[in-house]
């Protein structure tokens, strides 16, 4: 089902400050942060994964922490469903969003991660009654109004499948060639090899979920824990750096 990790998202209540941070610690680029009115947003390229900054719903008083994972599906979204479905994994219809520039469509999973920001979760499946209803979502999903009634409580996670329009393909695309053309930043960096989950022993939705297939892809290493969230970021380079930490915010990336 999951083709790779996308992009992986960091929750703060100041993107600007973030992504200079982030832009300092790596020595990369960081990328102008794109105001979309409920939400704001900057996606860096860390060569195999994109890592967005993103700042969502009025909260303010917490340190960035990592938030979320995208994932890149195996099939179109609506053909997704039936997979998800046999797999007995909650998720919601894909919804499209679109902003006067780009447009993605998400479809939300449950029972990864907990405290999963709030949907209309459900096992859905591809009819007539549910293209209709998406349609419904999709078009309500366009109101600042009913977007800022959502935004009130963003929970402590989110975790979907991405589908993007070719316009945010090819801007991830320019990024990789920047990211290329300054050699992976100080610490010449190959890419993200590992994304670090803490998972309780009763939680078997990650394995019915599957690991990516694409050999390029970032992988899932799963830590035993009480909870279920993302724990750190585990990133490759050209050079050996003795599992380097670097912090941002609560954000821990080691560089091995």
């Amino acid at each position: 089902m999951i083709n790779k990790i996308d992009h992986l998202v960091i929750i703060t209540p100041d993107p600007q400050q973030t992504a200079k941070e982030i832009e300092e610690a790596f020595g990369l680029v960081a990328p102008p942060i794109i105001n979309f009115g409920i939400f704001a947003s900057a996606m860096f390229t860390f060569g195999n994964v994109n890592i967005e900054v993103l700042k969502l719903g009025e909260q303010k008083d917490f340190k960035p922490y990592l938030y979320g994972i995208a994932f890149e599906p195996t099939k179109a979204s609506w053909d997704l469903l039936k997979d998800l479905n046999q797999k007995n994994i909650e998720h919601t219809l894909p919804i499209k969003q679109t902003t006067e520039m780009i447009s993605w469509t998400n479809t939300m999973l449950k029972g990864l991660l907990d405290n999963v920001i709030p949907s209309n979760y459900g096992m859905h499946t591809d009819n007539r009654f549910n293209r209709g209803l998406s349609k419904i979502f999709t078009k309500l999903m366009g109101s600042n109004f009913v977007l800022k009634a959502l935004m009130k409580d963003v929970g402590e996670s989110m975790i979907f499948f991405c589908e993007y329009d070719k316009r945010i393909k090819d801007y991830t695309d320019y990024s990789q060639k920047i990211f290329t053309a300054f050699n992976g930043g100080k610490y010449t960096l190959k890419g993200v090899e590992n994304v670090v989950i803490e998972k309780t022993e009763s939680n078997t939705t990650w394995e019915a979920l599957g690991n990516p297939s694409n050999e390029k892809s970032a992988q899932f290493q799963f830590i035993n824990s009480d909870k279920n969230r993302l724990n750190h970021i585990i990133l490759t380079a050209e050079k050996t750096y003795d599992n380097k930490e670097i912090m941002i915010g609560d954000v821990r990336f080691v560089i091995r």
